[in-house]
């Protein structure tokens, strides 16, 4: 009896000190592993939503959709890491994690192989990838709109610009570039009938060296007007630039409701980097516009587009004074990224010429009873007359003007100039045939009278 019990009481001191040691040590690791399950948890929570709500917004409709969907993935991805740690067995843990780090060290090979592959396969772009500039496209829209022919045909030169081809001589020539939204491009019109294409027909009877590129892409604003200033116009060199900005940012600002004064190409400029230089993130939001998006693989788009903008009355405008009350706030960060597109042109030497944006809206009874088109005061969906976005857009123009005189940039008034008539447009901002020629004139007088061109060459 004593033997056996010596034998147990020697049992236990040998083993129990291990049991002892090893149930410490996992107990701490298992406190740990929690603990991290936790901090992911909260980061895939409260960290994720702060990037969705501070950063997505200042991205392109579509890179934002992939942002958000790529953002939510990472979500889900850090929760399940994060029940996984707290609730796995700690017997299996250790074995778990070598081989979720072999997994994920396997994953960071297999895209760092794809990049290299896809920088192997497909050319360096000449611009910054984000501005979708492609080369020899080719479009025929079949449209319905009051003063534009029935079929438009619109295509791109090697820069992917709307225009003559790059001539090889193009460092000898007068060479203008045109930068705005939508109404610079003239989606519905065809090449030879955009304002900026007659514009340079005008310009040759003076200068027969002058060439006119129309980089105009439809909803940007003076934001990517400014990118497109430090990312395509040093690579492209053009000896002026002129820009027809307002409409765009006036929009924004209505949405947005609330501004501040920052540089959001500063802001998010990790993530345009990341765009810019990495193939793999290109091809994945390429393939979203083609799954998602349902954008063609084809080099020539064949559509129609109808339109019927029949006038809409307003019930009432309570909203009137308010907005015009604050309307000068709207343009603050309107006025920051003109002050940083002067710097950028004065920095390279460009000659810059800023032109104000008209419209078919005025300040008049008329237009007091009917609803503007596109635009709705911030959150509350309350819709503004089409008076009301008249008077805002002034505020911009003005802003415009203003600036310009304070830096000494050329400016012209076309917003002055264009009769708010439909004669000119095919809906409230958007130039028709004869519209976007009694543009081209309008600015050909102001560059011809101003000597704009040839201070411009010296």
């Amino acid at each position: 009896m004593s033997y056996q019990g010596s034998e147990q009481a020697v049992f236990r001191f040998s083993i129990e000190p291990e049991i002892n040691k090893k149930y410490i040590g996992m107990g701490k690791t298992g406190i740990g592993y929690i603990l991290i399950g936790i901090l992911l948890i909260v980061v895939g929570i409260i960290g994720n939503e702060w990037v969705l709500a501070h950063k997505v917004n200042h991205f392109s409709f579509d890179f934002a959709r992939l942002s958000r969907i790529a953002i939510r993935c990472c979500q889900l991805l850090f929760l399940a890491i994060g029940l996984y740690l707290i609730f796995r067995s700690r017997e299996k843990l250790g074995n778990d994690l070598k081989n979720f780090g072999l997994l994920i060290s396997s994953m960071l090979l297999s895209l760092i192989l794809l990049e290299i592959a896809l920088r192997l396969i497909t050319p360096n772009t000449v611009f910054h990838p984000i501005f979708e500039l492609i080369p020899y496209q080719k479009d025929i829209i079949l449209v319905e709109l009051p003063g534009v022919a029935d079929t438009v045909y619109a295509s791109t030169n090697k820069w992917g610009l709307r225009g003559d081809p790059i001539p090889g001589n193009w460092e000898n020539l007068t060479s203008i570039l045109m930068i705005g939204g939508s109404t610079t491009y003239c989606m519905y019109l065809s090449d030879n009938k955009t304002w900026p294409y007659l514009l340079q027909d005008f310009l040759r009877q003076d200068d027969p060296s002058v060439i006119v590129q129309n980089s105009g892409h439809d909803g940007h604003t003076t934001y990517a007007h400014l990118i497109m200033m430090e990312e395509v116009v040093p690579v492209i060199k053009p000896k002026v630039v002129i820009m027809l900005v307002g409409v765009n940012d006036m929009r924004k600002a209505l949405r947005q409701g609330r501004h501040r004064i920052v540089n959001r190409l500063e802001e998010s400029r990790s993530i345009f980097r990341l765009y810019s230089y990495s193939r793999t993130v290109q091809l994945a939001l390429k393939w979203y516009q083609v799954i998602i998006n349902k954008v063609p693989l084809v080099d020539k788009i064949e559509y129609t587009f109808t339109i019927n903008h029949q006038p809409i009355p307003v019930d009432d405008n309570k909203s009137e004074q308010d907005i015009l009350g604050r309307a000068e706030s709207l343009t603050d960060e309107f006025q920051v990224h003109l002050i940083e597109i002067i710097k950028c042109a004065q920095a390279s030497g460009i000659k810059l010429l800023f032109i104000t944006q008209p419209g078919i809206y005025d300040d008049t009874e008329y237009w007091q009873g009917i609803r503007a088109q596109w635009s709705y005061a911030e959150k509350n969906q309350v819709f503004n007359s089409a008076a009301t976005e008249s008077k805002i857009l002034n505020i911009f123009n003005q802003k415009l003007m203003n600036i310009c005189e304070s830096e000494g940039i050329a400016c012209f008034d076309l917003a002055s100039a264009v009769p708010h008539s439909s004669e000119y447009f095919y809906d409230d901002y958007h130039f028709n045939e004869s519209g976007a020629e009694f543009v081209a004139e309008q600015i050909y007088s102001y560059i011809r009278e101003s000597n704009f061109i040839k201070t411009a060459n010296h």
